[in-house]
């Protein structure tokens, strides 16, 4: 398996092309899956919403407004602890079905370990 070679952009107009077009392509692969878990929609509605939070981010530090940048690094954080807090249950299923179906906040979730599923933990 060749890795291809990680090239950083530096220019903020290339980037939010690229991020635009990531979207798109994140959208039309969904749009070929065939069948989808629980956990697919899930991981799928962080992706997207991380995606448009980097949108967001670059429209914010183009205005070079740093407490917008300061909330969105915030919510993007809350994005890698939903996503970490999947990884942490017993099932991973019925945590799933837990938040998205039944709108359970995570904060009342458990671990493996029983412990509550909170941002400090």
């Amino acid at each position: 398996m060749s890795r291809t070679k990680y090239n950083p952009i530096s220019d903020e107009t290339k980037l939010r092309e690229e991020i635009n077009q990531l979207d798109k392509w994140a959208n039309a692969n969904l749009l070929k899956i065939e069948d989808l878990y629980i956990e697919d929609l899930y991981f799928m509605s962080v992706i997207d919403k991380s995606i448009k939070l980097i949108d967001t981010f670059l429209y914010a530090m183009e205005k070079r407004n740093i407490t917008v940048l300061a909330t969105l690094t915030r919510v993007q954080i809350d994005c890698v602890c939903r996503t970490y807090a999947s990884t942490m249950v017993s099932d991973a299923d019925k945590f799933c079905e837990e938040v998205l179906l039944k709108d359970t906040p995570i904060n009342r979730l458990v671990d493996k370990d029983g412990k509550k599923l909170t941002d400090k933990h």
